[in-house]
């Protein structure tokens, strides 16, 4: 709703405006329920509650942050590199329409394979391509390191979190790699002014030759234009960039079973003998029991007990259930199991409200301490007399102010670049979208945010969906948590999993979608997880694409390995700068001593055969 309100044009004042509201949600609630109608596996309620924008951290959709004319230079400079030109010596890839023009993952540092120049060695960059320095002295191949969860045990390949075992595939570590790394280029600022973003990349980006001095123009326009939006995203430590809208620790319960459940069947006694019933007493406890039944249902959603995700529901209308002989108390246990199911169906709660225990207005300035019901006291806590929180505790929300431009000016920064292109066909209409949500790179590449910039899309239309993880423990609730997944969105992860001993499931909230069109940017934080959804052509008998340049921000706390340290490996690269360059050997010697003394160094120092297979 958010996406779509914010892309009319005058929003920013018609918000203000009732009837204009007005309208917004009658289009909204018609477009949905037709929505629904024609694809009942739609992402409709996604739409309907996007949370993305500014949940925990958000996803920064703008769509006239780059002008035309750059959108115009990116389309141009970045044409030959599409498959149906020259693939600039990438290999070919399977039947999948998504190639990636520029891919970080070829050519990548490879420990234990890549020459890595040490001593203040630098990869000078000159305008007309690449210089390879003498490596001789100043390289050393980059040791194969030993791996955290190694050096975290070496006894065992299982560990124990709490009484829950699980295997390396589930430690935080193993997205840790001491194989491979992707190699990002410099960023330098240009200005020494307070605020500028002018920025100069001062080291090659992996696989795309400098002599493309345009594409680098053009990408160093991209950076400069992504640093305010990865300010707006960008997560300090564990507190969140915007307090809670809803702050609860526990919910109200609906009383529907304490005004109408009537005692089971079972406690009459029925076929006992000397029991104290007749029928008039039956009939009219039958009565409520037809009544009790016959109670609405707020459906699954609302319903507290739900431990087991295998339990049976039973039948859909408990009511219709009834047979002749539970009426007549013939089949009093499966009239008990009705009961039972019409039971756990009403045990349910009501959502928490916005504005209870803090106005609107107290949420913008962040004073949101006092939640709608107080966290749950620990043992620990009761044992040990520990005080509650009175009215004059301080437990407001923090904002955080990121300025990357200012706070690293002389450091500079450094980013990872992948340019992207999904090419369909009428012969191939269709992209499956990725395969689980995900995060990119490894742990040992610090990424920390990414802006994506769709320069080219034709005849498409995609979305992108986001998850986050929930920092919640469900024993810090004052009631029952058996609620608590469902008012958070989050897996149920008591009771069934603790008792068949299973691992419990990861508390991912599904935040929900935003569009890809032409032209739109999009900037958001690697703490949330997202997902290409499939799509297709919309005119099946037309080809369509969609083309993107993704930059990744590694966290500039750090200083990982980049391409101002590693030579290029691409031997076409290498061939060409000792074959072009007035002061190599080969300017100096006959060509048929070139032509032997280039045959063999054969793929030195790195082919594209070993690069796809370290890929």
């Amino acid at each position: 709703m958010i996406e779509r309100v914010s892309e009319i044009p005058n929003w920013e004042h018609d918000v203000f405006d009732d009837k204009a509201v007005a309208l917004w949600y009658a289009d909204a609630i018609s477009e949905s329920k037709s929505t629904e109608q024609l694809n009942p596996e739609a992402d409709s309620d996604m739409d309907k509650f996007v949370l993305t924008l500014n949940a925990d951290s958000g996803v920064c959709k703008l769509d006239e942050l780059v002008g035309e004319p750059l959108q115009i230079e990116l389309k141009k400079v970045l044409e030959k590199y599409l498959p149906c030109n020259s693939r600039g010596g990438f290999p070919e890839e399977d039947s999948s329409p998504m190639h990636d023009l520029v891919d970080p993952s070829l050519f990548m540092l490879v420990y234990g394979r890549t020459a890595v120049l040490s001593q203040g060695g630098l990869v000078p960059m000159a305008d007309s391509g690449l210089a390879y320095p003498t490596i001789a002295s100043k390289a050393i191949i980059a040791p194969i390191l030993e791996h955290p969860l190694d050096m975290f045990t070496a006894k065992s390949s299982r560990y124990r979190r709490g009484s829950q075992p699980y295997d390396r595939e589930t430690h935080p570590f193993y997205r840790w790699s001491n194989r491979f790394q992707w190699l990002p280029c410099e960023v330098e600022f240009t200005s020494q002014e307070a605020s500028s973003t002018e920025v100069r990349i001062s080291s090659y980006i992996n696989n795309l030759h400098p002599q493309n001095k345009q594409a680098y123009m053009a990408i160093e326009r991209l950076i400069s234009l992504s640093l305010d939006p990865w300010n707006k995203v960008l997560i300090k430590g564990t507190t969140s960039r915007y307090p809670l809208r809803i702050k609860t620790y526990g919910f109200d319960q609906s009383d529907t079973n304490a005004q109408f459940k009537p005692e089971k069947p079972s406690a009459f006694g029925i076929n006992v003998p000397g029991c104290d019933w007749n029928e008039e007493i039956w009939g009219s406890f039958i009565a409520k029991v037809k009544k009790y039944l016959a109670l609405p249902e707020p459906g699954s959603k609302y319903e507290i007990n739900d431990d087991d995700p295998t339990d049976s529901r039973g039948p859909d209308d408990l009511f219709a259930a009834m047979t002749p002989d539970m009426l007549t108390g013939s089949a009093m246990i499966e009239l008990d199991e009705l009961m039972e199911l019409k039971y756990r169906r009403l045990n349910t709660f009501n959502y928490p409200q916005a504005g209870i225990s803090y106005s609107y207005e107290d949420w913008k300035i962040g004073k949101t301490w006092k939640p709608i019901i107080e966290k749950r006291r620990s043992r620990h806590e009761v044992r040990h007399s520990v005080p509650v929180p009175d009215a004059s505790f301080s437990g407001d929300h923090p904002y955080q102010n990121t300025c990357l431009q200012d706070e690293f000016r002389a450091e500079g920064l450094q980013v990872i670049v992948r340019i992207s292109n999904i090419e369909l066909t009428p012969e191939s209409p269709f992209y499956p979208g990725d395969s689980d949500f995900h995060v990119d790179g490894l742990l040992n590449e610090h990424i920390v945010a990414t802006s994506r910039y769709y320069y080219d899309v034709q005849n498409v239309e995609s979305r992108i969906s986001f998850q986050q993880e929930n920092d919640l423990n469900e024993w810090d609730y004052a009631t029952e948590p058996d609620a608590i997944h469902k008012i958070f969105g989050i897996p149920h992860t008591l009771g069934y999993y603790d008792f068949h001993d299973l691992p419990f499931p990861q508390k991912i909230q599904n935040l929900g979608s935003l569009g890809v069109k032409q032209g739109r940017f999009l900037a958001w934080p690697n703490t949330l997880r997202y997902k290409m959804q499939p799509f297709s052509l919309k005119d099946k008998s037309c080809s369509g694409h969609q083309r993107c340049v993704i930059i990744y921000l590694v966290d500039p706390h750090y200083r990982i390995c980049s391409t101002r340290n590693v030579p290029a490996q691409r031997h076409n690269w290498w061939r060409e700068a000792a074959l072009t360059t007035d002061t190599t050997i080969a300017a100096k010697l006959p060509q048929e001593l070139v032509d032997i003394i280039m045959s063999e160094t054969v793929d030195w120092p790195m082919g594209i055969p070993e690069a796809a297979k370290h890929k």
